[in-house]
């Protein structure tokens, strides 16, 4: 009953869309930099006017990616 039910959510057209597609890319791309947060979160707080608001919304989309 379980592999029937994870045969029909691999089906759904969501899995399919542009929007998954595009979350899988930013998946990649975060993992790639989720190493480098730190530093730049550094950086961002020399300065944090402008740079964090910009920063703190970049790495929120980072940190809830599918």
């Amino acid at each position: 009953m379980l592999e029937n039910i994870k045969e029909l959510v691999q089906q759904h057209p969501v899995h399919h869309s542009r929007l998954t597609n595009v979350c899988k890319r930013i998946d990649r791309f975060a993992s790639k930099l989720e190493s480098f947060f730190e530093v730049i979160s550094i950086f961002v707080q020399t300065n944090p006017e402008y740079s964090g608001l910009v920063w703190g919304t970049i790495r929120l989309i980072f940190l809830v990616r599918l």
